[in-house]
């Protein structure tokens, strides 16, 4: 009789602890997931700052960026370098770079975005803002969505300077020369990844189709 009573007590003993690890191991679970779900919505913010800020240059490229041009910053030769007042979420700087010759007055902007001595973290960053860049667009007058399209160039630790070009799909002509580039190049001892958003000629043939 004892020894029943003893064993009762001991299943019961186990059944219990057997309750308090699931529920241990359901809230480690639940604080994981709610983890998980905290880190992808900080990305999602992150990536849509990215986006927002990238549309902001672009709409002000008609007017060769004069509404975000901040302080002057530095003086090299025939171009002027300027603080932009449009600064990416995570980037080192941000800058407006203007010509001021009599051939050139365009201007491009800058966003030094990540620099490490590691390939593989540079490489990773030079992939991340190509994949959020794809998802970027802007919205005409007429009510028309036009993405930012371009295929991918894999950069290689081989080559010492690799270029990923984008451009806007539509006839109208006051983007029918800006490019926006994402680039990693290797400088003396770290690899550095931008974004830049330029006026240049376009080089596809199909460009009237």
């Amino acid at each position: 009789m004892l020894h029943n009573l003893a064993f009762g007590c001991s299943s019961k003993d186990i059944i219990i602890a057997k309750i308090r690890s699931m529920k241990a191991t359901t809230t480690l679970i639940l604080a994981l997931l709610g983890s998980v779900l905290s880190q992808a919505r900080a990305q999602s913010g992150t990536d849509s700052a990215i986006i927002r800020g990238v549309d902001s240059v672009l709409l002000d490229f008609p007017q060769n960026l004069r509404n975000i041009t901040g302080d002057p910053l530095l003086s090299q030769g025939e171009v002027d370098h300027f603080f932009s007042k449009v600064v990416l979420p995570g980037s080192e700087s941000c800058m407006v770079s203007r010509y001021h010759s009599t051939v050139d007055t365009t201007a491009s902007w800058q966003a030094r975005m990540f620099h490490s001595e590691d390939f593989t973290k540079a490489s990773e960053a030079y992939h991340d803002i190509y994949r959020i860049l794809k998802k970027c667009y802007l919205l005409f007058d007429d009510g028309s969505l036009v993405y930012l399209n371009g295929d991918w160039e894999p950069a290689s630790e081989e080559k010492a300077f690799t270029t990923c070009t984008l451009t806007l799909s539509t006839p109208a002509w006051r983007y029918r020369k800006v490019q926006v580039q994402i680039e990693i190049l290797y400088r003396i001892s770290d690899w550095v990844v931008n974004l830049n958003v330029v006026s240049k000629e376009r080089d596809d043939k199909d460009w009237a189709n």
